[in-house]
């Protein structure tokens, strides 16, 4: 199992912005504030049920995907519109998310598969986010190119792990055969590192957590 924390989220051009915040009101504006809360419930019922996670991770075209996660939330109670997921799916895509969230809620600990792939402060509290990348292996000389594919995947543009960074000890006493490697070197010795099975922590001088 490899793990790794980066602090810095991965922020689109200016220009993008400026786009994608217009995208999000014309959503905002479509769509009633009860269909965020549902796709909201939704999203936190499959971050509890590793089986449904792997329902839906199977499918790789967008299309596919939401087809059938529209019916798996239809047969819980849960009725979605494809306009809401597409629009969340958006946003995670391009880092808005990112920009725009105004609390970061907190999620059970990922199962094993998900790595995390940034940090972020909330208050005084600093959380760990989570992708999953499964037996996908790190081939990008720099770890922020593996994030990049691997957030283009269909689930992973809509569901992410948030736990607190004191979680992350109870995670790693699950996982005994993880060893504790400190790297002050470049981003491709720490993606070789990774590969191999190490868990690498930074420091002031190395920015996996910052």
């Amino acid at each position: 199992m490899r793990a790794y924390l980066l602090s810095a989220a991965f922020v689109p051009s200016r220009r993008s912005l400026v786009k994608t915040h217009m995208d999000i009101k014309q959503h905002a504006a479509a769509s009633p504030p009860a269909s965020s809360a549902q796709l909201e419930a939704f999203c936190a019922l499959v971050l509890e049920d590793p089986s449904l996670q792997r329902a839906l991770r199977g499918f790789t075209g967008a299309e596919e995907f939401i087809a059938a996660l529209l019916d798996a939330a239809r047969e819980r109670g849960l009725p979605l519109a494809a306009a809401d997921v597409r629009a969340a799916m958006y946003q995670r895509t391009l880092g808005i998310d990112n920009l725009v969230e105004s609390e970061v809620k907190a999620t059970p600990l990922p199962p094993d598969g998900w790595l995390p792939i940034r940090a972020s402060w909330q208050g005084a509290e600093l959380y760990v986010h989570w992708a999953y990348f499964g037996e996908r292996p790190l081939r990008d000389p720099f770890f922020e190119g593996d994030v990049r594919a691997c957030l283009y995947t269909p689930f992973n543009r809509l569901f992410r792990h948030v736990t607190p960074i004191g979680t992350l000890a109870a995670w790693l006493k699950t996982r005994p055969h993880l060893e504790p490697s400190g790297v002050r070197t470049g981003d491709s010795d720490r993606t070789r590192r990774l590969s191999k099975g190490h868990l690498v922590v930074g420091d002031g001088n190395c920015p996996a957590l910052a």
